[in-house]
């Protein structure tokens, strides 16, 4: 039988002064009173209440009812304070649970994929998307675009449907070098006035052709 020899820990002796002889970490469970826009929470535990803000870490945010794990941290010259680290149980879980950060975040994968996935929607909310990619793949049942302003700029552009239907209340402009319209069976042009201009050449060519 082998016998896994440990050697016995040795004391940290490192650490600055101001941090090692006063630092202090106590761990509790808390009840969510109330918790603010900033971050900041009523806590019940026992029979007193505390604040405590919600530390970066917590991406989960802190409602009221929630049962959350929590830190006081003393620092000895700085007064203690209260920090909710994680959330553990929610009592409302009908309502939609909400991620935040304050300030900016970044999703990153330096060596891998990321990939969002849910059963019902994705939602994107925001004054300005910005995508830089070199390869833009989508497979969707039905995608929907709502705005004020809708600009693309391409070098090449393809687009095919098996039907394809535009209505435009105002005017509908085309301006290029060269037009091209082709239909297999029939091509209908019908409005209250219909102008045909050409500066050097009009030409009309068929089996038959009838005016009037």
């Amino acid at each position: 039988m082998t016998t896994l020899q440990r050697n016995a820990p040795q004391p940290v002796a490192d650490w600055p002064g101001e941090i090692a002889p006063a630092a202090l970490a106590v761990t509790f469970v808390a009840e969510v009173l109330t918790c603010d826009d900033e971050g900041t929470c009523t806590l019940h535990t026992g029979a007193r209440a505390c604040q405590a803000r919600r530390a970066p870490s917590c991406l989960l945010e802190p409602r009221a009812g929630d049962r959350v794990a929590c830190w006081r941290v003393s620092t000895g010259d700085a007064a203690a304070q209260a920090f909710v680290v994680a959330v553990l149980e929610r009592r409302d879980s009908a309502s939609p649970a909400r991620l935040s950060v304050a300030g900016d975040i970044e999703w990153a994968a330096p060596s891998g994929s990321l990939r969002l996935v849910a059963r019902d929607r994705i939602g994107l909310v925001a004054q300005t998307i910005d995508s830089i990619s070199s390869v833009l793949a989508a497979t969707v049942g039905q995608l929907k675009l709502v705005g004020a302003l809708f600009s693309t700029v391409f070098d090449r552009e393809t687009h095919h449907a098996q039907q394809h239907s535009r209505s435009v209340d105002g005017v509908d402009r085309l301006d290029a070098e060269v037009v091209d319209h082709q239909a297999r069976t029939l091509m209908r042009l019908h409005a209250e006035n219909v102008l045909a201009d050409g500066e050097r050449l009009v030409k009309v060519r068929g089996t038959q052709i009838h005016f009037g």
